[in-house]
């Protein structure tokens, strides 16, 4: 019996000391896996910048159509008005007698008066409204800037992190061929369940090491039974021995 116990113990230190060996392999995978998870999210960083970026710029583009068609709005307006100063001019002017402005006593050709004048009031209303427009153009201006900075910067600490991350994982023959971010996410998840595995393997790892101890107090009290039987043994054969003397 304390043989087989024993041969069960050598068994079982042996499991428990290659398993032991896969506590350097989860300290490494869970570090591998940290990195590119954090490769992973600035990535997210990135694509999220971008598409912020491309939203401000669709954002710009529609205020300064807006700027520009108020613009021209307003200038139009602003030009039918100052016609139509000239027309109310011209139609006080009297052949003979010297224009206000140039003088001339002749007036051969004289503007017209249009009927259709916009007044004083919706002029400064197209003023006001093309202003207002071409402020919000500049505040969009900036923030298309500001997200342009964001973007570069979040894209630059991805690229960064994955080119680090790739050098590191290129060091394990599996995954020596990955090249793009898809594959790298691919290799991920490989790395994760790998590491569930190992941390499996730990759990049983435990349980080995609880059987390990138990077979150790089993020896121990197997060798204590063994010795006082021996002992028992040799106190009957001296007793044994003590009577054929008499």
């Amino acid at each position: 019996k304390s043989t087989e116990t024993q041969t069960l113990q050598n068994g079982l230190k042996e499991k428990k000391q290659r398993l032991e060996e896969n506590t350097n392999k989860l300290t490494e995978v869970d570090r591998l896996i940290s990195e590119i998870e954090q490769t992973i999210k600035r990535k997210k960083n990135a694509d999220d910048y971008s598409e912020k970026l491309d939203e401000e710029r669709i954002a710009l583009e529609e205020l300064s159509i807006k700027y520009n068609q108020s613009k021209e709005a307003y200038e139009s307006a602003e030009q039918k008005f100052n016609a139509a100063q000239a027309g109310i001019l011209a139609s006080k002017l009297i052949e003979g007698s010297p224009c206000p402005v140039c003088g001339s006593i002749h007036h051969p050709q004289v503007a017209s008066l249009s009927n259709d004048v916009p007044s004083e009031t919706k002029i400064k209303k197209l003023k006001d409204t093309m202003e207002s427009i071409h402020q919000k153009e500049q505040k969009q201006s900036e923030a298309v800037t500001a997200s342009q900075t964001k973007f570069d910067f979040e894209n630059n600490e991805f690229n960064q992190s994955f080119t680090q991350v790739l050098s590191a994982v290129h060091l394990i023959d599996e995954f020596k061929n990955v090249g793009s971010f898809e594959e790298l996410v691919h290799a991920n998840e490989i790395l994760i369940q790998q590491k569930s595995a190992i941390e499996f393997q730990n759990k049983e790892k435990e349980i080995l090491e609880s059987r390990i101890d138990k077979t150790d107090i089993d020896l121990k009290n197997i060798e204590k039974s063994k010795a006082e039987t021996n002992n028992s043994i040799q106190e009957l054969t001296n007793h044994l021995n003590r009577r054929h003397g008499e």
